[in-house]
C-alpha cells in the first residue's frame, strides 16, 4: 500500500537521501505441500474428502492418518531395515503432531480421522464386560466344586477310602485390551500397558499441555519412560510399594496431537535452550506437520460419503488382529533394500558433514527409524487391504469362553512367520514423506526467533498496510496495544531494528516552550511504497 506523501517534503529527503529498505529475517520458512501420492491408495480418499469437507490443506489429516496407522500396528509389526543383519530392528509405532492457528479445524480432523480406532475400542470395552460377567460365574462355580469336593473329600478320609481328584481351580484373568489413550496417569499407564503388549496409541487435542505435565514436580518419572516408548522394544519393570511389582513387556506407544504455534513457541524457547529438558523429546515427533494457513474458503455441504472410513476401518481392524507378542517382521526386496542403502548412505554423510545445527541434526538423526517404519506401515496397510495378512493374524476366538484355562488371543502365534517384503513403492514414498517432513521440522526449529524480531516483523506489517502515517510518534503505536508491540522494551527493539534494515529514521523534535523531553517522531522511507 502506498504511503501518504512525507510531510518533511522532497528537499529534505534530496539532501538526506534514503538507503534502500533491508528484508526482515523471515518468520517462518516455506514448506513442501503434501503430495497424496506418497500415502497408500486405500488412505487417499479419506484424507481427500476430509480435506475439502473442512476447508483445510492434506497436511492436517494426513499426517493424523499416518500416525493412526502407525498407532494401530505398534509392537504387531517390526522392520529389520538390513537384509542380513537382524540385530536392528524397528518397532512400527511413530510421533506427530499438527500445528497451526486456532480455529483450523485440527480438533475435528483428528476426531474423523480416530473415529474408526474409537470404534474398535467401544467393541472391545463390550466384550470385556462380557468378559467379566463370565468370569465371576465361573468362580462361583468354582467356589461350589470346591465346596463339595471338601465335604467329600472329608468324608473320605473318615471312611478310610482315597480321595476324590481336586477339581481345576485355575480361572483365567479378564484382560482389558485397549488401543486409544488420551489423558492417563502414570501408574494407570503401567498397567494397561503390561496388558498390551502390541503397544498403545495417546491422542492428545493439546499436546502442549502433554509436553508441560512431563516436567511437574512428582513426575519425574514420566518423561524418560516417555521416551523409551518411542523405541518401543524393550521391558520396563515397575516396583512401587503398595502396588507391588508390574512388568511392562514392551514399553510401546504411538502418539499424535495438535499445537498452536504461540503455545509451542513459548515451549521451545526454554527446552531447546540447553535446559534439563532438552533430552530429543520433541525430535521424535517425526510425523509433524505446520501447513501454510489457506486464504480461500468456500461452504461445502453434501452427504459425506462412507466408502472411504470404511476402506481404512477395514485396514485397521485387520491390523489390530496381528498379535504384539509375536510380531510380523518384513524386510525389503532386493531392488528396495538398495534404495534404502543409497537414501541411508546419504543422510549418514549429512550428519557427519558439520553443516547442521544441532537441533537440526538431532532431529533427522531419527530418520533411522522413520523411513523404515513409513515403508513397513504402508505395506501393511496394502496387504491389509488385499487380505493377505489372515496367515499372519490371530485366531478369532470368543472372548467370553466356558474354558477354565483360556489361551488368550496374544499367547497364540501366528501361522506364518515368514517376513513381508517391503516394495519399492513403498520405499520411495517413506523417502519421499522424510524430505517432505524434514521441511516442516525446519519451520517448527525456525518460530524460535527473538521476541524482539517478532515485534519488529508485526510493526513492519503494520507499516506496509498503511495502519501509521508516512510520520508517526511512539505513542501512536503504543497506544493501539499491538500484538508482540505491548511493552515499552518490544516497541523499543522493533523501532531500533527497523531503524537498522533503513526502513524507518528518527525526526528530530524542536524542544517546547515548557521544556522537557520531545515527542519521539519517525519517518517512513519513502523507497517502501515501490516495494
Amino acid at each position: 500500500m502506498a504511503h501518504n506523501p512525507h510531510p518533511l517534503g522532497s528537499d529534505f529527503f534530496a539532501d538526506n537521501p534514503w538507503a534502500d529498505p533491508k528484508e526482515l529475517q523471515p518468520e517462518l520458512p516455506p514448506v513442501p505441500d503434501f503430495d497424496l501420492n506418497n500415502l497408500p491408495a486405500v488412505m487417499r480418499p479419506l484424507v481427500e474428502e476430509i480435506s475439502e469437507g473442512m476447508q483445510v490443506p492434506y497436511d492436517f489429516p494426513a499426517a493424523a492418518t499416518i500416525v493412526s496407522l502407525a498407532g494401530c500396528i505398534g509392537h504387531r509389526a517390526i522392520v529389520l531395515p538390513k537384509a542380513l543383519d537382524s540385530s536392528w530392528r524397528e518397532v512400527c509405532n511413530l510421533w506427530g503432531m499438527n500445528i497451526g492457528s486456532p480455529g483450523l479445524m485440527k480438533t475435528p480432523i483428528l476426531k474423523l480421522v480416530t473415529r474408526p480406532l474409537e470404534a474398535i475400542q467401544r467393541e472391545w470395552a463390550e466384550l470385556q464386560k462380557a468378559d467379566e460377567v463370565e468370569h465371576e460365574r465361573l468362580q462361583q462355580d468354582i467356589k461350589l466344586e470346591t465346596e463339595v469336593y471338601e465335604a467329600a473329600a472329608k468324608a473320605a478320609l473318615k471312611a478310610g477310602r482315597p480321595k476324590p481328584p481336586r477339581p481345576d481351580d485355575h480361572l483365567w484373568e479378564p484382560n482389558e485390551r485397549r488401543l486409544l489413550i488420551t489423558d492417563v496417569t502414570f501408574e494407570a499407564l503401567h498397567q494397561i500397558q503390561s496388558r498390551n503388549p502390541a503397544g498403545i496409541f495417546q491422542v492428545r487435542d493439546e499436546l502442549v499441555g502433554f509436553f508441560c505435565s512431563l516436567e511437574r514436580e512428582g513426575r519425574e518419572g514420566e518423561r524418560p519412560y516417555w521416551l523409551q516408548c518411542w523405541s518401543g522394544d524393550s521391558g520396563f519393570q515397575v516396583d512401587r510399594i503398595g502396588r507391588g511389582s508390574i512388568y511392562v513387556p514392551y514399553a510401546c506407544a504411538s502418539l499424535f496431537g495438535n499445537a498452536v504455534p504461540a503455545r509451542l513457541r513459548f515451549y521451545l524457547t526454554s527446552v531447546l535452550a540447553g535446559a534439563p529438558t532438552d533430552d530429543g523429546l520433541l525430535q521424535r515427533f517425526q510425523a509433524t506437520t505446520w501447513p501454510d494457513t489457506p486464504k480461500g474458503w468456500k461452504y461445502i455441504d453434501r452427504v459425506g460419503s462412507n466408502g472411504a472410513a470404511c476402506a481404512v476401518e477395514n485396514v485397521y481392524r485387520c491390523l489390530v488382529r496381528l498379535s504384539g507378542k509375536y510380531p510380523v517382521e518384513l524386510r525389503f526386496n532386493p531392488e528396495a533394500q538398495q534404495l534404502f542403502i543409497a537414501w541411508l548412505t546419504d543422510l549418514e554423510l549429512q550428519l557427519r558433514s558439520d553443516t547442521l545445527n544441532p537441533v537440526m541434526a538431532g532431529h533427522i538423526s531419527k530418520f533411522r527409524k522413520f523411513v523404515p517404519v513409513l515403508a513397513g506401515i504402508f505395506e501393511l496397510a496394502e496387504c491389509a487391504q488385499r487380505g493377505e495378512l489372515e496367515t499372519k493374524a490371530i485366531a478369532e476366538i470368543p472372548y467370553a469362553t466356558r474354558a477354565r484355562r483360556r489361551i488368550l488371543l496374544e499367547d497364540a502365534p501366528p501361522a506364518s512367520t515368514e517376513a513381508t517384503p517391503i516394495s519399492t513403492t513403498n520405499v520411495l514414498r517413506a523417502i519421499a514423506l522424510s524430505k517432505y517432513f524434514e521441511g516442516h521440522a525446519r519451520r517448527v526449529y525456525s518460530c524460535l526467533i527473538s521476541p524482539e524480531v517478532r515485534a519488529a516483523h508485526s510493526l513492519a506489517r503494520h507499516i506496509r498496510k498503511g495502519d501509521l502515517d508516512a510520520e508517526f510518534s511512539t505513542r501512536d503505536v503504543s497506544r493501539r496495544c499491538w500484538a508482540d508491540l505491548n511493552t515499552t522494551e518490544l516497541l523499543d527493539a522493533a523501532l531500533q531494528h527497523l531503524v537498522e534494515l533503513h526502513w524507518i529514521r528518527p525526526v528530530q523534535q524542536p524542544v517546547g516552550p515548557k521544556g522537557g523531553r520531545p515527542s519521539e517522531v519517525w519517518a517512513t522511507s519513502p523507497k517502501l511504497a515501490r516495494k
